[in-house]
């Protein structure tokens, strides 16, 4: 098969699957077109031809390699290929079926009756969709290896012995859900027996976390290459940009609606949907042009009244964005180094480069909006030159 077309059935096959348009050409197509821009056209696929590209464009032949000795960006990079030679092959690509996710497997009637209480409780405590949606999937796989009929404290133990698997803050996450459904149905009377208190109550200290940021060359970096990359660069770099110099959130972006922009008086005014605080900024002229240069040469011509949209007009999601920019940051060159990188890594930026510039907290609480103080006082800890000058002698001791 010509490599132009396995690319091309590879992909429907992707979306034929389920798998979002975005995730489909940032974990695959993107590497499969850098593949093919070495190559004729019109050149059969062969597995050597994969091999040899992989080795000179990497220094080593990542398909002999295995998944545990890869960096993250080799982990991409690898799994890419090997979906692609695995399609050239059988025609399927090995772990793409979304049939067997647990979220599509029906729960017992119980179960379901919980989950459906649960949710309504969720509701009536105005939970947004967000983080309604992640405690239903939590819920749900929880109750469909727990099922409310049969459930005991050994099944709900070895369940929660099974989320050490997961990522640390994750495990954390789902388990504080799953305290909170389990004291519901028991308060709610459709267990007879307390299972929450299995799990017990860490509590943290607040906001004692480090935040992942990066200094401004880093930054400008990053948005330089989204200039430069992919049909939709113009887009991606003004999304960043927003982000980078008005600190907003992914949801508040996919929100950002032509009305907003007030382009008369120069400024760009937005409700934050996390808080509901208005936000009133001065429209710079860097940003203006960025904004502008989109609207007017790349925007598709569509009847919503978003700014950003996708290439056939539908809005994009937070995913999207986050997506976008989480990419952008392992492929710009950037030195991650244990870093987040995902859009409110930005947030967090702007912050802490405003907090080592000289900005007091009250502004810029202000400028990220911020309902507390307390929530910007965490860019506080990784403002080290101010930190420094709080530095405190060793005492030296006589014996």
């Amino acid at each position: 098969m010509l490599l132009t077309e396995l690319t091309s059935s590879a992909r429907q096959y992707l979306l034929n699957c389920g798998y979002t348009k975005t995730t489909v050409y940032h974990n695959y197509v993107w590497h499969w077109n850098s593949f093919l821009k070495t190559l004729n056209s019109n050149v059969e696929y062969d597995i050597d031809l994969l091999a040899d590209y992989i080795t000179q464009q990497y220094g080593k032949n990542l398909l002999l390699m295995t998944p545990e000795g890869m960096s993250h960006r080799e982990y991409i990079r690898y799994v890419a290929f090997r979906a692609l030679d695995s399609f050239s092959k059988t025609g399927t690509i090995p772990g793409t079926s979304m049939s067997g996710s647990l979220i599509r497997q029906s729960l017992s009637p119980g179960s379901n009756v919980a989950l459906h209480c649960f949710l309504k409780h969720l509701d009536e405590l105005e939970y947004k969709a967000k983080p309604k949606k992640y405690n239903n999937n939590t819920v749900h796989s929880f109750l469909y290896r727990c099922p409310i009929e049969t459930m005991n404290s050994e099944q709900i133990l070895n369940y929660l012995l099974s989320l050490g698997s997961k990522a640390k803050s994750t495990a954390k996450s789902e388990q504080n859900v799953i305290k909170r459904f389990l004291f519901f149905i028991w308060q709610n009377g459709l267990t007879t027996q307390d299972f929450s208190q299995l799990i017990i109550s860490i509590k943290k200290r607040r906001n004692t976390e480090i935040p992942s940021v990066y200094v401004p060359e880093e930054i400008i970096l990053l948005i330089n290459y989204l200039k430069s990359y992919g049909k939709s660069c113009l887009r991606n770099y003004a999304i960043a940009v927003l982000i980078a110099v008005y600190g907003y959130r992914a949801c508040d972006i996919v929100k950002l609606r032509l009305s907003n922009i007030d382009w008369d008086n120069i400024r760009i005014r937005i409700i934050q949907d996390k808080t509901s605080v208005a936000l009133d900024h001065k429209l710079t002229d860097f940003c203006g042009n960025v904004l502008a240069d989109y609207l007017l040469n790349e925007r598709p011509s569509t009847a919503s009244n978003l700014v950003f949209v996708k290439t056939n007009g539908e809005a994009l999601s937070s995913t999207a964005i986050s997506s976008m920019i989480f990419y952008g940051f392992i492929h710009s060159g950037i030195n991650i180094n244990g870093r987040k990188h995902g859009s409110h890594s930005l947030r967090h930026s702007l912050a802490s480069n405003m907090l080592v510039q000289g900005n007091n907290l009250l502004d810029i609480s202000h400028i990220l909006g911020h309902t507390s103080i307390e929530s910007t006082m965490i860019y506080t800890k990784v403002d080290i030159p101010h930190l420094r000058m709080c530095e405190l002698e060793v005492p030296v001791y006589e014996k």
